[in-house]
């Protein structure tokens, strides 16, 4: 009787996907990361195995939290290559706050370039424009992950920002309400595939 699961095209397949081009080649490496802040922290490292910086990347899940404060909002950027940093805007002191977020490598020859930047959006500001290196708008994918604020208000909608190239060398920001909003520490990653 025909059983597919030991068929030997199936075998090949799974062995050879990187010769192939299958999606099994496209991450070299991914890791869960992240939990609870401490009192009095701004920050906390998490350990992470080694990733080469100019492939991997953040992708932010959000964070958790029973604090309705805007110090809740964090920031996740890579310190160094076996270190992960997820900074708030203030002590947290009396709630607990956890942020989860994965790390992921992408293999080599899929990728063009690489570019992590820690623009601020100034206070006040509805539109922001960071200035970065040459890239393929079309092959470019831009990924947040996180910000910060200095306040303990928490108005959702004018910490929300909407993230695009306004042309290859140029990262536009943009968020709908600004009166009264305070600056925003942010992390992205631009990924331009090849």
């Amino acid at each position: 009787m025909f059983n597919p699961f030991f068929h030997p095209l199936r075998h090949a397949l799974l062995n050879d996907g990187k010769k192939l081009g299958g999606i099994e080649s496209a991450i070299k490496f991914f890791h869960r990361s992240g939990g609870s802040f401490v009192a009095d922290e701004t920050y906390h490292d998490y350990t992470i195995p080694e990733v080469d910086l100019d492939f991997a990347v953040i992708f932010d899940l959000g964070f958790s939290t029973n604090w309705n404060n805007a110090r809740a909002l964090t920031q996740k950027i890579l310190l160094n290559s076996t270190t992960a940093r997820a900074a708030a805007g203030g002590s947290i002191t009396t709630n607990s706050l956890c942020p989860r977020f994965s790390v992921v490598e992408f293999d080599h020859f899929l990728i063009n370039s690489m570019q992590h930047i820690t623009p601020v959006f100034a206070a006040g500001e509805g539109v922001q424009e960071e200035t970065i290196l040459p890239v393929d708008v079309n092959k470019t994918q831009i990924i947040p992950a996180g910000w910060y604020v200095d306040s303990d208000t928490y108005y959702v909608n004018g910490y929300n920002v909407q993230f695009y190239c306004t042309d290859s060398t140029t990262l536009g920001m943009w968020r709908a309400n600004t009166v009264g909003y305070d600056a925003l520490y942010m992390s992205v990653f631009l990924l331009e595939w090849k």
